[in-house]
């Protein structure tokens, strides 16, 4: 390469550079669009459908950890990306669980369904240790 050319190359390249860094920036913002997505319930029915998913690494996770809610009928889809299995389950304030019974299972999904009251409920993976490991969310339901 000639000296003569050396200073375009190097302003090429700053070019493209920023141009990467421009589509990162608005990949990272559909993320957080997603994410926030995830946290808005979709209303079909009289009833609040909510997508809540674990990471394929098999983290003790929930995504979205916190779900709003008006008091109604709550069906909350669960899908598991990861090879642990895991399930969910909606609590009271009292650990009475509420909703259907859903059984561990591994990469898939399930629903599961609940008429909440105002106020705040948990949901958590009830297989030995995984809430503890922080596999829980919260609901709250005005």
């Amino acid at each position: 390469m000639s000296r003569k050319s050396l200073p375009v190359a190097a302003a090429l390249a700053v070019c493209l550079v920023a141009a990467g860094c421009g589509s990162s920036s608005s990949s990272s913002s559909t993320a957080s669009s997603t994410t926030a997505a995830a946290q808005a319930a979709t209303i079909v029915g009289g009833v609040q459908l909510f997508k809540v998913t674990s990471p394929a690494t098999g983290a003790m996770q929930y995504n979205p950890s916190t779900l709003t809610a008006k008091a109604g009928k709550v069906t909350i889809t669960y899908t598991n990306l990861g090879p642990i299995a895991h399930n969910m389950a909606i609590f009271d304030v009292k650990r009475h669980e509420l909703g259907s019974e859903m059984n561990p299972f591994a990469k898939g999904s399930r629903k599961t369904t609940a008429t909440l009251k105002a106020g705040t409920y948990t949901y958590e993976c009830q297989v030995a240790g995984h809430a503890a490991a922080g596999m829980k969310g919260t609901i709250v339901v005005s």
